[in-house]
């Protein structure tokens, strides 16, 4: 096998040559896919726990689980009235994540840098509008 187990059918061996082999992968530490399956599960530990944007799902809900992360476009509303701002490739990039908190900045590098609430953060447009009086 690749990581250099030796393995082969025996007459007491009441599976097949794959099934015995998928089933030394699910429990080899030295497989490349033990090592792919533990690199997975901690990007997922990650992800799990950076703050989430908004989304509008089919029957026309809200639900906050789009990770937010640096370079993303994502759509704010800004609470207090209103207006609808695009974070994205052309005018304003997410540039960082503190805590419920993104640090946004102009593409361009001119004026400082913000921290808005991830709270007032969408996934797309329709989601912010979606969000508008709510």
């Amino acid at each position: 096998m690749y990581c250099g187990h030796q393995g082969g059918p025996r007459e007491d061996t009441p599976a097949t040559m794959a099934d015995v082999l998928k089933a030394h992968i699910e429990v080899c530490p030295e497989h490349p896919l033990s090592h792919a399956k533990a690199e997975i599960e901690r990007l997922e530990a990650i992800v799990d726990k950076l703050p989430k944007c908004w989304r509008l799902v089919e029957n026309g809900k809200l639900v906050r689980d789009v990770p937010a992360v640096p370079g993303m476009d994502a759509w704010h509303r800004e609470p207090d009235t209103e207006t609808l701002m695009r974070f994205g490739p052309l005018a304003w990039r997410v540039r960082g994540i503190e805590r419920e908190w993104l640090r946004v900045g102009r593409v361009d590098g001119l004026g400082a840098d913000r921290l808005l609430p991830v709270i007032d953060f969408y996934d797309t447009k329709e989601a912010a509008e979606a969000a508008r009086g709510k």
